[in-house]
């Protein structure tokens, strides 16, 4: 009998869960939903705030994704960063030596192509905040092996 309570409780604890995660998923940007429930969430990237504005016909979506990124001011990019690695899209970013590098977290991978190009252009932005020039990158690895995984420029994203 006690069991068999205590299972009830923990599935509605656990429906509880997934309601308020559908519900905050679905509130907009600003809105109040899920903050005063006194629980705090893992931070999500503010995906709406960098959607890339109308692009001309020639533009790919890497110079899409960067004309969003740079749109921001660093402060922003810098939160937004950190967003992905609270989220698990990216273990760390090495900025210091040259040629930045993240390591990526399996999750990235289940990312839509957009998504990819986005979030790995607010690092190439942040990174390179005069433009860069036409050789600059950000080289990828994956997180769980550090072998390398590819690269993103402006030309766009390319993965091993």
């Amino acid at each position: 009998m006690r069991s068999q309570r205590l299972q009830s409780i923990l599935l509605l604890v656990a429906l509880a869960i997934l309601l308020s995660a559908c519900s905050s998923d679905r509130a907009g940007p600003g809105s109040p939903s899920g903050q005063s429930s006194g629980t705090t969430q893992a931070a999500r990237p503010p995906e709406p705030a960098l959607a890339a504005p109308p692009a001309a016909p020639q533009q790919n979506p890497a110079e899409r994704a960067l004309a969003a990124a740079r749109s921001k001011t660093r402060e922003e990019q810098k939160e937004f960063i950190a967003n992905l690695i609270l989220d698990g899209i990216f273990s760390q970013i090495e900025l210091n030596e040259g040629v930045p590098r993240v390591y990526l977290r399996p999750a990235f991978r289940l990312l839509t192509p957009e998504d990819k190009h986005l979030y790995l252009a607010v690092v190439y932005a942040f990174a390179y905040p005069d433009g860069g020039r036409s050789e600059s990158q950000v080289v990828l690895f994956d997180s769980v092996s550090s072998e390398p995984a590819g690269a993103f420029t402006p030309a766009g994203l390319q993965l091993h």
